[in-house]
């Protein structure tokens, strides 16, 4: 899409004054975003996937220490079964250019095969400029428009505004492996606390938060960075917790888990708790206190009119049938464990309830952008997996009690095995 108001015409420009990348930053996207291989034969040849060298050596004694060191390269090499493979991840710098913070994308692409040496390739995908105004405007790479995957890029293609899309919405949001650690920052930033390490979260997000959002600014500066990054990454409403998030930074307390804690605070609220209180904002047992008014509040849903209950289910159903009915005939099996989109209102209020947690009075199903699935293993209810539609990851995945089970890990597995297939009927 061609350049149509000022800002975009002198974004276009500012982007041919970028330098090129050097090699020093190459080399670091390389050592620290991609592993060194050795592929391995049942003739006890082993293949250095770094250097080529190829030499003789125990395969049983390799296999159990899933690693050696190659005598050519002198490269301590992790085991693959597959020599001829590719490593991709996202890079990001940070810069400035004309009075504009700007952080360059990188599609980074190391490729193995054995025989040979590795090749590896740095692609500018995305440059995002923030303004002084806290404005990100983003110029973006084409991607293959035959692929059902947003970050199949098309390497070597300009950079160029495009016309705002579900895809691009997703683009817009990926977050760098890695981000090379010489920053250059505009004095606003570098004001309002940062110094050279996003700390894991979003680099061009955060940035602009700097810039615009006090808040974000005052827990950046107390060194919050998990906090942050909730805000930042699952759209956190900071404002609606300042109060109590206030309390736990006075009283050292840190939130791990900020989805429970935030459930929590709302179940404090509705049972008219003092939530100025640093005894019931900072419990040292969370989940303990999550389950106890979680089930306070299931027992007293119980004893109200069913039916009632049952009008007010019906009532929601017929939104809920219309916001997820694409999703409805979504089913996920593997190890025989069976994963379907909850069906209706009635099934999260049938979930919550034999769970022990907070799937249906916390209104999941009428979240937005939020699918919500059920893991079933021979008819027996196991976990609820909820999964951030605008950012295709799972948010959680909890059984009852709001307890992870053994099957987790395997459930956690073949969600994400088949997120493309969520965003394929998502898009």
């Amino acid at each position: 899409m061609k350049p149509k108001t000022a800002i975009q015409k002198e974004i276009i420009e500012d982007s041919k004054l970028l330098p090129k990348v050097t090699e020093e930053q190459t080399k670091y996207a390389l050592n620290k975003i991609h592993d060194k291989f050795v592929a391995v034969s049942y003739s006890k040849k082993h293949y250095c996937l770094e250097c080529s060298h190829n030499w003789e050596q125990s395969v049983k004694e390799t296999k159990i220490k899933k690693s050696c060191v190659c005598p050519s390269c002198n490269n301590k090499l992790k085991l693959t079964e597959n020599p001829h493979h590719s490593q991709t991840a996202y890079y990001s710098i940070i810069t400035t250019v004309n009075n504009k913070q700007v952080v360059r994308m990188f599609w980074s692409r190391k490729s193995h095969k054995k025989g040979s040496k590795f090749t590896h390739s740095l692609s500018e995908v995305i440059q995002h400029y923030i303004t002084e105004d806290g404005k990100i405007h983003s110029i973006l790479a084409p991607t293959n428009g035959f692929s059902g995957y947003y970050d199949s890029w098309t390497r070597g293609g300009e950079l160029e505004f495009r016309t705002p899309s579900y895809t691009q919405q997703n683009q817009i949001k990926l977050s760098p492996w890695v981000t090379y650690p010489k920053t250059k920052v505009l004095p606003i930033i570098k004001r309002n606390g940062f110094k050279n390490s996003a700390h894991n979260i979003r680099p061009h997000h955060l940035l602009q938060s700097l810039i615009k959002n006090n808040r974000i600014e005052s827990l950046f500066k107390l060194k919050q960075y998990s906090l942050v990054k909730s805000i930042i990454h699952e759209d956190f409403k900071v404002n609606e917790y300042w109060n109590e998030i206030k309390i736990a930074i006075k009283n050292d307390y840190k939130i791990k888990d900020l989805s429970d804690w935030k459930d929590y605070i709302d179940l404090l609220k509705l049972f008219n708790k003092d939530v100025k209180n640093a005894k019931y904002v900072c419990p040292k047992n969370l989940h303990k206190e999550h389950n106890k008014y979680v089930e306070k509040r299931q027992r007293i849903e119980d004893a109200q009119d069913f039916e009632k209950k049952k009008k007010s289910i019906k009532k929601e159903d017929i939104q809920y049938q219309i916001d997820k009915a694409k999703f409805l005939n979504l089913t996920i099996k593997g190890k025989g464990i069976e994963i379907k989109t909850l069906q209706s209102v009635q099934a999260f209020y049938e979930e919550g309830k034999e769970l022990k947690h907070c799937v249906y009075s916390s209104n999941y199903h009428k979240r937005d952008n939020t699918l919500v699935l059920s893991a079933t293993k021979n008819g027996a209810k196991l976990e609820t997996i909820d999964i951030d539609l605008v950012n295709l990851k799972i948010n959680q995945s909890r059984g009852k009690f709001n307890k992870k089970t053994k099957y987790n890990s395997t459930i956690m597995e073949l969600v994400n095995n088949n997120m493309s297939q969520i965003q394929q009927i998502a898009s």
